[in-house]
């Protein structure tokens, strides 16, 4: 399949697989990257805006307890004078307790409460003895201020805390209402998240949430790492699971009075508090398309204009393959890098093809007129051959007139020989018969001399057929 792609399309596509794969890496790293730093950030803004409004509780209850301690240092001085109650309303009024008491070891107490146990804010000893309240022997017990855990008020009959400052023959009281604190927690600005006041024992004294309500102990709802994590350190984040949804618990402790704590409660919704990093990670696919189209583009763009030098080297072999080729067109050379050596290479085998072609064309001039001389040659040779052949055929002729002569000579050789042998044995008779007649030796001279005659008729065809022979001779050389 991948050979099928071609080189430009394969090209291409190796490059859009890497450009894809460095964006995606890329991404990934820088996601990753803003992840953790957007969790650091989100992480320490939260503890700072949990600081901040534990800080601002802190510095809230501070200014109830140095009013309190400042009247008891007045009151130990001598100047306040006789009219606790008036004082007590002025405390309440300035400092925003939600009662104030004087109470003294001999049973009177001052306050700004007002029910049927008091008269004008003087308690009726009868109906409210202060000291058998937890709050004074507390206060006796104790040198400095103090803070009381959260009980009901017995003049209202609500939760409240006491903040209580021993005087020396008695106790000043500045109880604090729950709902203040209910009030404080509303005004906690961290949008999304559950807040709560929590005592260093884990219950809530002061919450906004449907689930740790208040006086429900972190225990009781399976926040238990939550209230190990709170008390461990004077600012902690802890992450917990609350009815199935993950959570972060920001806590942040809130310094009271004579080693007395209490923790500011702060839980939001991972979804929330790292809604920044979802952001991120839609604005880092957004990113990454649109980088990956425009790189696309940009990369099919620029490739096209690299590809230009091997189209025209392709158009160029392309037309060597058919034979159209023009050996006088040149690629040009526009880069030091492989395509300008592949470009230069091929131009350098076109001009030695160039040379190769233009010496075949020459010697193919060369070899035309050597066939033309070759031809006249040829022809100049035939004619030859044609008066070797009639001279061949006269020759031939003349070789059958020896040869017919020959056989005439031969003919004429054995009759002589044959009469030759019949005039030796007519000598051999004449021998025996010496007595033939005159007749038979005349006839014998007669024969004699026709045999001379002939044997001249042999030398003269003799010398004939060295003639000829002497002419085929000089015709061989």
């Amino acid at each position: 399949m991948i050979k099928n792609l071609g080189f430009k399309r394969l090209i291409i596509l190796s490059v859009v697989i890497l450009l894809t794969a460095i964006l995606l890496v890329s991404n990934i790293i820088s996601y990753n990257t803003i992840k953790s730093k957007t969790i650091e950030d989100v992480n320490l803004l939260s503890s700072s805006i949990v600081s901040y409004e534990a800080n601002k509780i802190e510095d809230w209850f501070t200014t109830k307890t140095d009013a309190l301690n400042a009247i008891s240092q007045k009151y130990k001085s001598n100047g306040l004078g006789d009219d606790y109650v008036t004082i007590a309303r002025l405390m309440k009024e300035t400092s925003g307790f939600a009662s104030v008491f004087f109470a003294f070891d001999d049973g009177v107490t001052y306050s700004t409460a007002q029910n049927a146990d008091w008269v004008n804010g003087v308690a009726i000893i009868e109906r409210y003895d202060a000291r058998k309240r937890p709050w004074y022997t507390k206060g006796k017990n104790t040198a400095t201020l103090d803070v009381t855990d959260v009980y009901n008020a017995r003049s209202t009959g609500l939760p409240v805390i006491s903040v209580v400052r021993n005087i020396g023959n008695g106790v000043l009281l500045g109880n604090i209402g729950l709902e203040i604190l209910e009030e404080t927690v509303k005004n906690v600005n961290y949008p999304g998240s559950a807040t709560a006041i929590m005592d260093s024992d884990g219950n809530a004294l002061a919450s906004n949430s449907l689930i740790l309500k208040t006086g429900v102990n972190f225990s009781d709802i399976g926040m238990s790492d939550v209230k190990t994590g709170m008390l461990s350190e004077r600012a902690h984040t802890t992450a917990y699971t609350l009815d199935g949804v993950d959570k972060l618990a920001f806590t942040q402790e809130i310094t009271l009075v004579n080693g007395k704590r209490w923790y500011l409660f702060i839980g939001v919704d991972k979804s929330v508090a790292y809604a920044e990093v979802d952001e991120a990670l839609e604005s880092a696919v957004v990113v990454s398309a649109i980088m990956l189209a425009i790189g696309l583009f940009l990369t099919i763009f620029v490739l096209n204009i690299v590809y230009r030098p091997i189209v025209s080297l392709k158009a160029v072999v392309m037309d060597l393959s058919k034979g159209n080729g023009d050996l006088t067109r040149r690629l040009p050379v526009e880069s030091n890098d492989d395509l300008g050596d592949i470009s230069g290479g091929i131009n350098a085998f076109i001009k030695n093809l160039q040379t190769l072609m233009l010496e075949i064309d020459n010697s193919s001039q060369h070899i035309s007129e050597s066939v033309g001389k070759l031809e006249q040659q040829a022809t100049s040779n035939n004619q030859v051959l044609d008066a070797h052949s009639i001279e061949t055929d006269q020759i031939a002729a003349a070789v059958e007139e020896m040869s017919a002569t020959a056989n005439d000579v031969a003919s004429n050789a054995e009759e002589a020989s044959q009469f030759t042998d019949a005039m030796n044995k007519q000598v051999s008779t004449s021998k025996v018969t010496v007595t033939s007649t005159t007749s038979t030796v005349s006839k014998l001279v007669e024969d004699v001399e026709s045999s001379s005659k002939s044997i001249q008729d042999i030398e003269k065809d003799t010398q004939a057929i060295t003639k000829v022979l002497n002419v085929i001779g000089e015709i061989a050389e």
